[in-house]
């Protein structure tokens, strides 16, 4: 080495020591303080994931299935109407006479039938003879009471003085002329019940021979429609015939066929109880001849009772299928919320699984470098100590050597 390197390399040597070292020091120092931070907060990062997503999903309570209503459907009281039973035990009225001939342009028949009579009653009227009987009036001599057309109705057909009054009038008739007649009569029922004394009137009319001209028949009004004849309960039969003999017995028999003909049961309290109310309140009315109509109206009543309660069993019916659809369509909307709630908590779980791995390899490059950094440190703390001991030593080894100017001077001496 020759003299003039020794300044140069020494002046190398300072400047790598006070600026090349100190700045890769801090700059391998930052990327290890970054390598660190990268491994840490990655770690942190992880635990957060992890932390995010350990447990199960929340999840709702399912309502209950649906156990059936405790609650009874709202049953009308299955009592008996007893309109219906006075309806029947109602004697008629509205007594009517309708003529069922045209206009007369010539001599009636001996046996003519000029109508029909009729009655407003929810039974029938009793068939000839005894639906009608005339009790007068102004022009009761000229009629006899005759089947009518319908076996069974009551007529009237014209007596001889009637039939010899017409024929004189049709004698001098030039215009059609009209002739009313007043009667004073009574109805009975199929059952004998029987109304008041009524006035009826009705008008035949007297047309000539020439006139075409005529009146349609007035139409009947239709027969009533009558139910099933129903049978009396044992205390009817007591109470109708105290006497024990076949009227009795027959009427018991009849009286004990009631339940079944009333579409229930022979043990159906219920309907025995309004049996008995009914019969209890219309007690001193019935008769032999009219018991019938109270057997008609009872089974009425409890016809339009049961259709009542059957009516409200289905709709308590209809309610309690409403209530099933409805609980079961709450548990359907549950279970798809906790069965969407279930997704999305896996889907969470997956994706930390997946950033986990990413953050893993991060962490894993992270201090790969960190180590790697550190190595180099270690180096540079290795060489800055090796240059202080060989600078500790040339100062030693230079302040060892004797100085020129001393060896000089002792020669001269």
């Amino acid at each position: 080495m020759k003299d003039g390197d020794a300044p140069k390399r020494q002046w190398l040597l300072r400047l790598q020591s006070a600026y090349v070292l100190p700045l890769a020091r801090g700059i391998y120092l930052v990327i290890a303080l970054a390598c660190l931070v990268t491994i840490v907060g990655g770690g942190l990062y992880i635990l957060i994931l992890q932390a995010s997503t350990t447990g199960k999903p929340a999840q709702e309570p399912l309502p209950p299935a649906y156990q059936g209503s405790s609650v009874s459907p709202n049953l009308p009281p299955r009592e008996i109407d007893l309109a219906a039973i006075q309806r029947r035990l109602a004697a008629p009225d509205r007594i009517r006479f309708s003529v069922t001939t045209g206009p007369i342009t010539a001599p009636l028949a001996e046996d003519a039938v000029l109508g029909e009579f009729g009655a407003t009653t929810a039974n029938e009227l009793a068939p000839f003879p005894d639906g009608i009987s005339i009790l007068g009036g102004p022009d009761a001599p000229l009629f006899d009471r005759v089947e009518g057309k319908k076996r069974g109705t009551i007529g009237l057909a014209p007596r001889p003085e009637l039939l010899a009054q017409i024929e004189q009038q049709l004698e001098g008739l030039q215009a059609p002329e009209n002739r009313r007649f007043e009667l004073r009569v009574i109805a009975r029922d199929q059952y004998g019940i029987t109304s008041a004394p009524a006035d009826v009137s009705f008008t035949l009319r007297l047309a000539p021979s020439a006139t075409d001209a005529g009146e349609a028949p007035a139409e009947t009004p239709p027969e009533a429609q009558l139910t099933e004849v129903q049978k009396i309960a044992r205390d009817i039969a007591q109470t109708l015939e105290p006497t024990v003999n076949p009227a009795y017995f027959a009427i018991y028999r009849t009286a004990s066929e009631v339940p079944r003909r009333c579409g229930t049961r022979n043990d159906d309290q219920t309907f025995l109880a309004n049996y008995r109310r009914s019969f209890e309140d219309v007690r001193e009315r019935l008769t032999s001849s009219n018991i019938e109509a109270f057997y008609e109206g009872l089974c009425e009543g409890w016809k339009a009772t049961v259709g009542q309660e059957a009516a409200a069993r289905e709709q308590a019916a209809q309610q309690e299928r409403a209530a099933r659809r409805a609980a079961d369509a709450a548990r359907s909307r549950v279970e798809q919320r906790n069965a969407q709630a279930r997704r999305n908590h896996e889907a969470k779980a997956q994706s930390a699984r997946v950033q986990s791995v990413a953050v893993l390899s991060v962490i894993g490059a992270a201090l790969a470098t960190f180590l790697s950094v550190a190595l180099v440190l270690a180096f540079l703390a290795l060489e800055g100590h090796s240059r202080a001991v060989r600078a500790a030593v040339e100062t030693m080894a230079r302040m060892a050597q004797p100085s020129p100017e001393g060896k000089e001077v002792g020669d001269g001496a």
